[in-house]
């Protein structure tokens, strides 16, 4: 099943063209890592995608044009995990992550408990349980963005869109939320993931997109779009190929202590 389906698009920022002629099809349960240099548009697809830019072209999510999507229903259907993401008032964690169920509840009704056994799961996932009554600015900036990270998964959308999510992470825990987000999409959930750990992207996504200046360089698995002369082209960098293969390993392999 087709999750996201964009088509001809094109976005202009301040008189600036920024993405031109973007085409691509999302299918569900797809891990996809969204690479390229700066300034290529990553950034600039998601939140256009989350509907937050002006563009022009068709996406449709789920079969439903975006721009016919109530936000309520826009919100069922998608989680956005901005890059860098805070919140500003003291709010626990509990209640933070409780956030992300507020497209599935009418105004001023509380959480049932459904509800509250998904947050409690989404908390846990993210290894936050003894932080569960903290109040958010007493967190790290890391706890901070895994907080972030479980109120996204709490929504349980068909489509996760999450620039950067391992920004700020310690490498244990860079590991543990794409070990996370691949879990998400093993369970029917579509991802776009910004990832600019290029190692990363070829350990865990089923399919890369590259952009660079603003359109689509390569799509395809890992191995296709990762090799070492688009990669010397695009990012200015010669890798290393490893045991003759096509594609490109920049750096060892990794995986938390005690898993196999």
């Amino acid at each position: 099943m087709t999750i996201l389906e964009i088509e001809n698009l094109s976005v202009m920022l301040g008189g600036t063209p920024i993405l031109t002629d973007i085409t691509a099809t999302i299918a569900e349960g797809e891990f996809v890592a969204l690479i390229g240099p700066n300034g290529a548009g990553k950034t600039t697809l998601l939140r256009t995608i989350a509907g937050l830019l002006p563009f022009h072209g068709e996406i449709e999510i789920a079969g439903q044009p975006l721009g016919k999507l109530a936000p309520a229903a826009r919100a069922r259907l998608l989680a956005y995990l901005p890059q860098g993401h805070r919140v500003h008032w003291p709010m626990t964690v509990e209640d933070i992550v409780a956030l992300g169920r507020l497209p599935y509840q009418s105004a001023l009704q509380k959480p049932g408990a459904e509800d509250r056994i998904i947050v409690s799961a989404a908390i846990a996932s993210t290894e936050l349980s003894a932080f569960s009554n903290r109040s958010f600015d007493t967190l790290s900036g890391g706890e901070q963005a895994r907080v972030m990270l479980a109120r996204a998964l709490a929504g349980r959308a068909p489509l996760l869109l999450a620039d950067e999510p391992t920004i700020s992470l310690d490498p244990y825990h860079q590991l543990h939320v794409l070990e996370l987000i691949c879990d998400h999409a093993k369970h029917g959930h579509s991802v776009i993931a910004v990832l600019h750990d290029l190692q990363l992207a070829n350990q865990f996504a089923d399919r890369i997109i590259l952009l660079d200046r603003g359109q689509i360089a390569a799509d395809g698995p890992p191995k296709t779009v990762l090799t070492a002369e688009r990669i010397e082209a695009i990012y200015r960098i010669k890798p290393m190929a490893q045991n003759g293969q096509d594609f490109v390993r920049l750096g060892p392999v990794w995986q938390r202590s005690g898993m196999s």
